[in-house]
C-alpha cells in the first residue's frame, strides 16, 4: 500500500492535540519539543533520509501539542471570579438560540460585566438561557441579569463532561436570564451577512409551510435547512433516529456534497469557466452554511466539501484521503478544540471509513448491479467507520441503517434540489410552489412510510452497554487492519491480515462486554437526574429494581432517552425487573417512558392516584403496548428481588390515608435489605407521612436514607430521623434549582446524627455496593477517588 505522508501527519497532530487535552500540558514543554523535531527534520533531511518520515511525525505531535496548549492558555476563564454571584452582562450573540428543554440557549460573547457598584471590560464567552418567549438573533447586543453559575456535567458515572467540551469552545459559564432581565440593546445589522441567510432561510421554509401539511412541511425543511428550520415532530425525528438516518434531518456534510453537486452538475451543463465555477460552487456553500444556521459543525463540513470541490474543478487527481486529512488539519489549525467535538469525529470518520473501507468491502461483493452493491458497500463503510463512537457516545447502534441508507440519502438529495427549487419559485409565484410541492409530497409520504418500517425491524435499532475508550481504539485498530487487507493477497499473507483483524476485534468485543466475574455485592446507585429521583439496585445475581425515573422532559428534550437511558446502560442495566414509579410527578416519572419503550420490563408498580398528567399518560400507554405487568402499590407487600434481596412498600396503605390532597403524601416508600445492610427511598412524602410510618410501626430503621422531598423542610422530621438512624444519607436534588432544596435546617438534621450527606446536586451519582457488612460509597464527581468504606448496623 502506498504511503500517504499528509493523512501521517493529520494524525499525529490530532495525537497531540489529543494528549495536551487529556494531561493539560503547559505550551512551554510542546514548544521546545516542537523547536527539536523542526531541527531534527533538517538534519535527517541532510544526513539521514530514512529519519525523515519519523522526525515529520514527531514534528506533528508535538507540534499539535503545542498548538492546543497554546489556545488554551490564550482563552483563560475570566467568568471565574463571578462565579456564583448575580451579575449583569452587556453581549454580542454569536449564533442562533436552539431549543433545550424549557427555553432556548445561545451562545454570547460578553464585553462588559457589571455587579453592584463595580463595572469591568471582558472579551468573554457565556451560555444564555431564556424562555422560548425572548427571540434573538445572530449579532444583537443585549443586556441580561441573573446568576453566573459553572456549566454543569453530568454526574453520572460514564456521563458526557459537557464542562470541558464547552472548554475547548472557550465557554466557561451559563447564565439563566428571566424575561424581563433580558433586552435587546441594539438589533443586528440587517445587513450582517448571518442575520441576511437566515432571514432567507425563514422565507424560503415558510414556502414549504404554506403549500405542504404541516408534518410533511417540517420534514422537508428538516431535510432542505436542517431542524433548526422548522422543529421536526418528535416521532418522526424518533422513526429517523431508529432507522439510522436522522442525519439527513441535522444540515451537515452531506447536505454540502449534495448541494456541491448540484452546483458542479448545472454549471458543467451551462459550459461555464472553471474559475467562475470554483466561485458560484463555494459561494453557494457558504450561503447554505449560514442559512443552516452557520454552526462550527456547518462550517467544518464546508471547508471539508469545498477542499474536495476544489481539487475536482481544477482537474487534479487528488488522492482523496490527502484532502481529508488536509481539511483536518485546516479545521483543527483554526480551532485545535475541534477534535473533541463528536461531530467532527463522526464527520471524518465516516468519509474516512468511505475512502479506506468501501472499496474492500465493494470488492467482496457481487459485480452486479453495481449502483446497488456499491451503495450497501460505502454505506456499510460509514456505519462500521461511526458505529465506536455513536455506540460510546449514545448507547445505541442501528444495523438497519446500512440498508436504509440505500433509500434515504437519494431521497434526501432529491428533496433537497427540488426543495430549494421550490421555495426560490414560492417566492415569486406561490401558486406554482403549491402544485410543484404536490410531487415533494408524494416522495416525502413514501419516505415516511419506509423509514417507519425500517425503524420497527426486530434488532434494526439496539441500546447496548457503551463500550469504553480502550474498546473504541481496539475496534479502530481492526478495522485499520481490515483496510490494510487487500484481495489479491489470498494465500498466507492475506489470511494472516484476516486473523489479525479478526484478533484484535475479538479482544476489543470481549474488553467490552466485561466479561470479568463481579464480586457478590449489592449496588445501589443514586442517579444524578437534576431535580427529581431515580434510584437503581442491582443484586449480585444480575437483578434490578428502578425506583422513579425523575427529570422532566420539555419541548423536544426527551429526558429518558437522552439522561435516563445511557445513566442505566453505563450501569449495565440492560433490563429491569420492576420499575415503582412512587407517585405521578414529572420529577420522578419522566424518563420512565423510554425505559418501558427501549427496555425489557418486567413490571410497572404505581400507588393509586388519579392523575391525567401528560408524563403518566405517555407511561401507561407504553406499558399497554409492551403488556407490561402493572400492579398498585400496597403497604406490606413484600418481595425477594434475588434469593438475598428482599423489598418492602411501606407506604401508602388501603384504603389511602383520609384528607391528603397533596400527590406527595401518596408516595411509595420502599425498603431493600441485603444482609446487615438497608436502604429506605422515602419518596416525596411530608412529616404528616413520617408521624403515620412512626404510629404504624414499620421498620424505618436503615444504613442508608433516600432524604424524602429532596430535603424540602417539610419532611425529614426530628423524630423521623431518630427512627431510621442513617448511616449515610442520600439528597436528590437539582443544582440551583428554585425551591432551595435541600433545606439547610435538613442538612443540620442530618449532620446532627453525624450521618454521612450526599447530595447529587454537588457531588453527582451516590453508588453505595455492599456485601451485606460493609457500605462503600462512590460519587460520580469523583469516580477515582477511593470509597468511603463503613460497617453497616
Amino acid at each position: 500500500m502506498r504511503l500517504h505522508l499528509l493523512p501521517l501527519l493529520a494524525i499525529a497532530f490530532a495525537a497531540g492535540i489529543a494528549l495536551s487535552g487529556r494531561w493539560m500540558l503547559p505550551p512551554v514543554p510542546p514548544a521546545v519539543a516542537a523547536v527539536s523535531a523542526v531541527l531534527v527534520v533538517c538534519a535527517a533531511l541532510r544526513w539521514a533520509p530514512r529519519l525523515t518520515l519519523l522526525s515529520l511525525l514527531a514534528l506533528g505531535l508535538s507540534g499539535g501539542a503545542f498548538w492546543e496548549a497554546l489556545d488554551r492558555a490564550l482563552h483563560p476563564n475570566l467568568l471565574q471570579p463571578w462565579v456564583g454571584k448575580r451579575v449583569e452582562v452587556i453581549g454580542q450573540v454569536l449564533e442562533e438560540p436552539v431549543e433545550r428543554g424549557f427555553g432556548r440557549v445561545c451562545r454570547v460573547r460578553v464585553v462588559q460585566l457589571r455587579r453592584v457598584e463595580t463595572e469591568t471590560r471582558v472579551d468573554a464567552r457565556l451560555l444564555l438561557r431564556t424562555s422560548e418567549k425572548i427571540r434573538l438573533a445572530p449579532g444583537q447586543q443585549i443586556y441580561a441579569a441573573g446568576i453566573l453559575r459553572p456549566i454543569r456535567s453530568s454526574g453520572n458515572f460514564g456521563g458526557f463532561n459537557y464542562a470541558r467540551y464547552m472548554a475547548r469552545e472557550h465557554v466557561h459559564a451559563t447564565l439563566t436570564a428571566r424575561d424581563a432581565f433580558v433586552e435587546i440593546l441594539d438589533p443586528a445589522d440587517p445587513r450582517c451577512d448571518r442575520r441576511l441567510a437566515l432571514g432567507l432561510r425563514d422565507r424560503l421554509a415558510a414556502v414549504h409551510l404554506a403549500s405542504l401539511p404541516p408534518d410533511e412541511a417540517a420534514l422537508m425543511n428538516g431535510i432542505v435547512f436542517g431542524s433548526r428550520a422548522t422543529p421536526v415532530p418528535d416521532e418522526i425525528e424518533r422513526d429517523f433516529r431508529n432507522a439510522g438516518v436522522v442525519h439527513v434531518l441535522v444540515a451537515s456534510g452531506a447536505q454540502i456534497a449534495v448541494l456541491i453537486g448540484i452546483f458542479l452538475r448545472l454549471l458543467g451543463w451551462a459550459a461555464a469557466p472553471r474559475w467562475a465555477s470554483l466561485l458560484i460552487t463555494l459561494a453557494g456553500a457558504w450561503l447554505y452554511t449560514l442559512m443552516a444556521g452557520g454552526a462550527p459543525a456547518m462550517v467544518r463540513a464546508s471547508i471539508t466539501a469545498g477542499a474536495f470541490a476544489v481539487a475536482q474543478l481544477l482537474g487534479r487527481q487528488s488522492d482523496p484521503l490527502s484532502l481529508l486529512a488536509l481539511a483536518a488539519l485546516v479545521i483543527l489549525g483554526l480551532s485545535p478544540g475541534d477534535l473533541f467535538d463528536l461531530g467532527f469525529q463522526l464527520s471524518f470518520a465516516a468519509v474516512g471509513g468511505m475512502i479506506l473501507l468501501g472499496p474492500r468491502l465493494r470488492a467482496l461483493l457481487p459485480a452486479r448491479p453495481e449502483w446497488l452493491w456499491a451503495g450497501i458497500a460505502y454505506s456499510l463503510a460509514a456505519q462500521l467507520a461511526t458505529a465506536p463512537l455513536v455506540a460510546h457516545a449514545f448507547c445505541q447502534i442501528a444495523p438497519v441503517g446500512v440498508l436504509t441508507n440505500l433509500i434515504a440519502i437519494p431521497a434526501a438529495g432529491v428533496l433537497l434540489g427540488s426543495g430549494l427549487a421550490v421555495s426560490a419559485i414560492g417566492l415569486l409565484w406561490p401558486a406554482a410552489a403549491f402544485f410543484l410541492d404536490s410531487a415533494n409530497l408524494a416522495l416525502l409520504w413514501v419516505l415516511r412510510q419506509v423509514i417507519h418500517a425500517c425503524a420497527r425491524v426486530p434488532g434494526g435499532h439496539l441500546w447496548i452497554l457503551p463500550p469504553g475508550g480502550i474498546t473504541v481504539v481496539l475496534l479502530y485498530a481492526a478495522l485499520l487492519a481490515l483496510a490494510w487487507l487487500r484481495r489479491e493477497h489470498l494465500a498466507f499473507l492475506g489470511r494472516s491480515r484476516l486473523a489479525c483483524a479478526s484478533g484484535i476485534a475479538l479482544v476489543a468485543l470481549l474488553a467490552g462486554s466485561r466479561v470479568l466475574p463481579s464480586p457478590p455485592l449489592l449496588r445501589v446507585t443514586f442517579l444524578d437526574v437534576g431535580q427529581g429521583d431515580s434510584i437503581l439496585v442491582q443484586t449480585p445475581t444480575g437483578r434490578t429494581l428502578l425506583v422513579d425515573g425523575g427529570g422532566a422532559s420539555g419541548g423536544r428534550f426527551d429526558f429518558g432517552e437522552r439522561v435516563l437511558m445511557p445513566a442505566l446502560l453505563h450501569r449495565g442495566a440492560r433490563a429491569i425487573d420492576c420499575v415503582v414509579a412512587t407517585h405521578p410527578q414529572s420529577d420522578h416519572i419522566g424518563g420512565l417512558a423510554a425505559v418501558c419503550r427501549e427496555l425489557s420490563v418486567g413490571m410497572l408498580i404505581e400507588p393509586d392516584v388519579p392523575s391525567e398528567s401528560a408524563e403518566m399518560e405517555r407511561l401507561r400507554s407504553e406499558v399497554r403496548r409492551r403488556s407490561i405487568r402493572h400492579l398498585r402499590a400496597q403497604a406490606g407487600v413484600s418481595w425477594m428481588l434475588d434469593p438475598q434481596t428482599r423489598v418492602t412498600l411501606l407506604h401508602p396503605p388501603d384504603p389511602r390515608l383520609p384528607g391528603r390532597e397533596d400527590v406527595n403524601d401518596h408516595s411509595v416508600v420502599v425498603r431493600v435489605e441485603y444482609g446487615r445492610a438497608s436502604f429506605l427511598l422515602a419518596g416525596d412524602i411530608s412529616q404528616d407521612v413520617e408521624a403515620h410510618l412512626l404510629r404504624s410501626g414499620a421498620p424505618l430503621e436503615a444504613s442508608v436514607l433516600k432524604v424524602a422531598h429532596h430535603g424540602s423542610r417539610t419532611s425529614s422530621s426530628e423524630a423521623f430521623l431518630d427512627a431510621v438512624r442513617p448511616q449515610i444519607a442520600v439528597v436528590s436534588a437539582g443544582e440551583g434549582n428554585l425551591f432551595g432544596h435541600p433545606a439547610t435546617e435538613v442538612i443540620r438534621r442530618l449532620a446532627a446524627r453525624a450521618a454521612l450527606t450526599c447530595r447529587t446536586d454537588q457531588d453527582g451519582a451516590v453508588e453505595v455496593c455492599t456485601d451485606g457488612e460493609v457500605l462503600d460509597v462512590r460519587l460520580g464527581r469523583h469516580p477515582g477517588a477511593p470509597p468511603w468504606r463503613l460497617l453497616a448496623h
